[in-house]
């Protein structure tokens, strides 16, 4: 019984890494188009979120490392920024090893923008 357990983290771990390389196939545009464009950021958030009618497949695979004493998925998953342009600002732990949603909890809570890319929040310094 403990092999079907493990092969299915296994998988699960593979779609999950699979849905964060963001990819353009067809099965990541239909669980976009489910779940909304910024698939990517739940899963490496750890905010569970989903809509009530959510597929047992896509519970499972938001809630892949729950139960665990660690999130071993994201504990082992790098987020490379790069321009920001698909990397949540407050909900994603790109900087340090929570999100500024939860590091900030009071600030996140008054800020009149909680969807913002860290590319919308950029603000490169002069160089006078």
């Amino acid at each position: 019984m403990q092999d079907v357990v493990l092969t299915n983290l296994s998988l699960l771990a593979k779609w999950r890494w699979r849905l964060l390389q963001g990819d353009n196939a067809l099965w990541r545009e239909v669980l976009v188009e489910r779940y909304g464009h910024k698939v990517g950021d739940v899963l490496m958030s750890g905010v569970d979120r989903w809509p009530t009618n959510s597929s047992k497949w896509w519970k499972d695979l938001v809630s892949l490392t729950k139960g665990e004493e660690v999130d071993w998925f994201n504990e082992e998953v790098v987020r490379r920024v790069w321009n920001g342009a698909s990397t949540s600002f407050w909900k994603v732990a790109w900087r340090g090893e929570e999100s500024f949603m939860v590091k900030f909890h009071r600030l996140f809570s008054i800020t009149s923008n909680q969807e913002a890319t860290i590319q919308e929040m950029w603000m490169p310094s002069s160089s006078n």
